[in-house]
């Protein structure tokens, strides 16, 4: 399955784009939903590595030619502690959203940040409840 693939790339130390939106009426500025597909990896890949992989929201402007990142986000730790699958995604879809905003709309200059994500154990203290 797609899962048990992207979890065997991830286990070999590479990187998986995924993205998430529904593009079954094609393709518009603004990201309207998120399938929850990545969130779900990220939590299975959690349970059995132990390990919070990072997800980093990028949005992709064709008209403009530019493809920007936002902050990793680790969606097996407190920041994400109690939502579900859905809401996690939504929550993803909003910072891509507002990545649309920033630089696409008002045209603000991107700042490089993001140089390497790494992966970050968690430890059980920390390690949160979703909602199935």
């Amino acid at each position: 399955t797609t899962i048990r693939n992207s979890m065997d790339v991830l286990n070999d130390n590479a990187s998986v784009i995924i993205y998430p939106e529904d593009s079954s009426e094609g393709y518009f500025d603004e990201v309207s939903s998120a399938f929850p597909g990545f969130v779900i990896l990220s939590q299975l890949y959690f349970k059995k590595y132990g390990e919070d992989v990072p997800v980093i929201p990028a949005y992709v402007s064709l008209k403009s030619k530019r493809f920007i990142l936002g902050e990793p986000k680790y969606l097996n730790g407190r920041d994400y502690e109690g939502l579900t699958k859905e809401e996690i995604a939504e929550s993803i879809k909003d910072e891509i959203n507002a990545l649309y905003k920033t630089y696409i709309v008002t045209g603000n200059e991107i700042k490089p940040t993001v140089k390497d994500a790494p992966v970050r154990k968690i430890s059980d203290s920390e390690t949160c409840k979703t909602n199935k």
